[in-house]
């Protein structure tokens, strides 16, 4: 919506903001999340299954809008993020019904997909 009465002028190319690049701030997430990723095999070793589930939902809630920002119009990495995805709900639903084979499996997959996200961008 646009008021009338608004202070601030319609944006237009003599407006000082113009866009902004994220990509080295979601590089900086998919970082920080690379190194988070390796604690879930210590977690589904020793069965800590609200430890993967409180993992998931602290830090890697953030690496979703920064994979979403880093592949765009990029058919590999778009591939791969759907994939990863896909992997994470699978774990978490594993964590929940507390199926150990089914935790490792879809976190050997998360970690092959991550990979593969990383060599497309």
């Amino acid at each position: 919506n646009f008021s009338p009465y608004s202070p601030y002028s319609a944006s237009s190319e003599k407006s000082l903001y113009g866009s902004v690049d994220d990509k080295p701030f979601y590089k900086k997430i998919v970082a920080e999340s690379k190194s988070r990723l390796p604690l879930y095999q210590g977690y589904i070793d020793k069965k800590q299954w609200s430890e993967i589930t409180t993992q998931s939902t602290r830090y890697l809630y953030s690496l979703r809008k920064a994979m979403n920002g880093l592949a765009a119009g990029n058919a590999d990495a778009e591939a791969a993020k759907v994939a990863f995805y896909k992997d994470l709900e699978k774990l978490t639903y594993s964590c929940r019904v507390k199926d150990q084979a089914l935790a490792q499996s879809s976190y050997d997959s998360a970690k092959a997909n991550f990979a593969a996200f990383e060599k497309a961008i």
